[in-house]
């Protein structure tokens, strides 16, 4: 195998991306560069925000999630292109456009703005010289925007909206308030830490383990270090994961470690299985395994209905269907011949005011959005695949919370 390949099979496992789209950034590399560039400072500021913001962003875990709903990554030293695994583009930016609650207080990331150009939805900082490309049509950006603004609205002001040019004075007092918690010079590491680990997300390769709660959980510690700034923890997967984890980015040998300032020292505690790696000012990222229960699988629907199983023949249909085809679809998902949960007597499904579908009557299925996500990677139900579920986002309706998610262009709202 030629250096060329082995190197562009390196980042391809990391960033997530495809063969040939890693070939390009290898050829284009110069000579003894890394082949996951760093971001500049500004970037990777944005970046770690993006990334930590990320943590109550609900997932499914493998194989149905990449690492915190993160499909893909394209990073450049002055921009990186993230693709949001479907269907979570609206929940994230929900997340991440900044708003207020009813009781004033500030939620998601100041002097965050976002919009559309050309085949990509652009997310840029009224702070920052950076920039984060994400895939989307205008379509996609469109339903989400709204979804986005009436849950913000709901909760208390859109600031992203309301003043898409300027700062308000809550998103000032919050950055200064920032920046005077995590002021020092080791808040530079924490930023690079952050962006570093984004970039290299897809060293967290899919993999089931029984017992195992969850797919990856990472916060932000609190700043101990004389030097300021922040500790970086990951929780995932089981001591094994981890400790190959570490070694990818310490070891010299690897071609994805983190950059050299970032991993003087490496401590490890063999009781916990916990994995420190310090930067030179102090600045660490903890790896620790995900805690083991035995309760068995995460989801109970797996003990009735087999992932895997005869293979599906593809279905090349277009992105939107009528809204009778995807009633019979769900009446088939939730009460079909398969073992579906529900008696169909059960199961009420009426006409959305705004299009679409309400479903009600599923007091015996907790999460609808997840079964269904399920059914459409098993090959016990044909009707549906993964790409057909394109988005998702609770939506408030006459006091009520209800989740939505839209299938092959139809809204489907669950009470």
């Amino acid at each position: 195998m030629s250096r060329h390949t082995s190197l562009t099979r390196v980042r391809a496992a990391a960033t997530g991306e495809s063969h040939s789209t890693a070939a390009k950034a290898v050829t284009a590399l110069p000579a003894g560069a890394a082949i996951i560039p760093e971001a500049s400072q500004d970037q990777a500021h944005l970046e770690t925000d993006l990334l930590l913001g990320l943590r109550e962003l609900i997932t499914m875990g493998p194989p149905y999630d990449p690492p915190l709903g993160i499909a893909r990554r394209t990073p450049a030293p002055d921009g990186i292109i993230l693709e949001i695994a479907r269907p979570h583009l609206t929940d994230a930016l929900t997340l991440w456009m900044p708003h207020s609650d009813n009781d004033g207080e500030f939620h998601g990331i100041p002097g965050l703005r976002a919009r559309h150009h050309g085949r990509h939805l652009q997310l840029h900082h009224l702070a920052l010289d950076a920039i984060v490309h994400i895939p989307a049509s205008r379509a996609q950006w469109a339903w989400a925007r709204d979804r986005i603004h009436a849950a913000h609205t709901h909760l208390g002001e859109p600031f992203w909206a309301q003043v898409p040019r300027a700062l308000t004075a809550l998103e000032r007092d919050t950055l200064a308030t920032r920046r005077e918690y995590f002021k020092g010079p080791g808040m530079q590491d924490s930023t690079r830490l952050g962006s570093a680990l984004l970039r290299r997300l897809g060293l967290l390769t899919t993999h089931q383990a029984k017992g195992v709660a969850g797919y990856a959980d990472l916060w932000r510690g609190l700043p101990w270090s004389r030097h300021g700034g922040f500790p970086v923890h990951l929780e995932w997967g089981r001591a094994h994961h981890v400790a190959a984890l570490a070694e990818q980015l310490t070891d010299e040998a690897s071609a994805v470690a983190l950059p050299q300032p970032l991993r003087q020292r490496v401590e490890r505690d063999p009781r916990t299985s916990t994995i420190q790696i310090r930067s030179d000012r102090d600045i660490e990222v903890q790896l620790r395994p995900c805690p083991v229960s035995a309760d068995g699988p995460l989801w109970g629907w797996e003990e009735r209905l087999p992932l895997h199983g005869s293979h599906r023949v593809p279905q090349h249909r277009r992105s939107h269907l009528l809204p009778a085809t995807v009633h019979s679809i769900l009446v088939e998902a939730f009460s079909g011949e398969y073992d579906g949960v529900l008696a169909s007597k059960d199961l009420q499904i009426t006409p959305r005011d705004g299009g679409g579908w309400d479903v009600t009557g599923l007091g015996r299925l907790s999460r609808p959005v997840e079964f269904l996500r399920f059914l459409a990677m098993s090959n016990a139900f044909p009707a549906l695949w993964p790409n057909d579920l394109q988005d998702a986002t609770d939506v408030y309706s006459s006091g009520r919370a209800l989740r939505m998610v839209r299938i092959c262009g139809v809204d489907v709202a669950f009470d």
